[in-house]
């Protein structure tokens, strides 16, 4: 049995039985590039990620639904969309908010990116309790639109990162506050052309390995061969 190492990968080129090839050269190639590709190749998405987010109450109403799609390959400002989060029956779109956060005291000790602030991580030193959801129909008066935010503050409540969406009800007096956390909803799916592109270029590379002089076997002469008019070849 012959075979190849690439890449820390170790796969067979050809296993004879008598005079027969069982495994042919360039189906190997393939095969073993296919698997150090999905081992060793540098992620090529298609498209933005949804984050879910799980809530958990420490007041008040609870939300129901939030999620929200994520693309770290965009330009600031457009890589949020579908972020949609239900709450008091109301459906807040922080989609807007999330592509340009609200911070005060820029350049402090909380980013201004939305991202590390639905991860948590804003803020170098967090205040208590923070970071935190809010939702509120009495936070600005009890005749104001509901509304829904997600913010940290560092610890001497000097800079505060938010994201904020209101929507306009009828007056109530209700209210909820709590954490949360996000997670991708599932695996994402490898980029088609990118993934083709690799396949193709880094089997072709295999390929000609394979058939380089280094790696050929050269074929044995049989001295006894016996040529078709029955004279013994010497």
């Amino acid at each position: 049995m012959e075979k190849v190492t690439l890449c820390g990968c170790t796969a067979p080129i050809a296993m004879k039985t008598g005079t027969r090839t069982l495994i042919h050269p360039f189906l190997a190639a393939l095969g073993i590039f296919t698997a150090c590709s999905s081992i060793f190749a540098p992620d090529a998405y298609a498209g933005p990620i949804q984050y879910n987010i799980t809530f958990t109450t420490g007041s008040g109403i609870a939300p129901t639904a939030g999620s929200f799609l994520y693309d770290s390959a965009a330009p600031l400002g457009s890589r949020f969309s579908s972020f949609s989060v239900t709450w008091d029956a109301a459906i807040f779109d922080l989609s807007a908010s999330a592509n340009n956060p609200s911070i005060d005291f820029v350049g402090g000790a909380c980013s201004d990116d939305a991202f590390s602030l639905m991860s948590g991580t804003a803020c170098t030193a967090h205040a208590l309790g923070v970071p935190e959801w809010l939702g509120s129909t009495s936070y600005f008066g009890p005749s104001d639109p509901v509304s829904f935010e997600f913010f940290d503050e560092d610890v001497f409540a000097a800079d505060r990162t938010m994201i904020v969406d209101r929507t306009a009800r009828g007056p109530a007096s209700e209210s909820g506050r709590g954490g949360w956390t996000v997670a991708p909803s599932g695996t994402p799916v490898p980029e088609p052309g990118s993934l083709i592109l690799a396949l193709g270029g880094g089997g072709s590379l295999l390929y000609r390995k394979l058939r380089s002089p280094a790696t050929k076997r050269t074929r044995p002469t049989d001295q006894n061969h016996v040529k078709p008019d029955g004279i013994s070849k010497r």
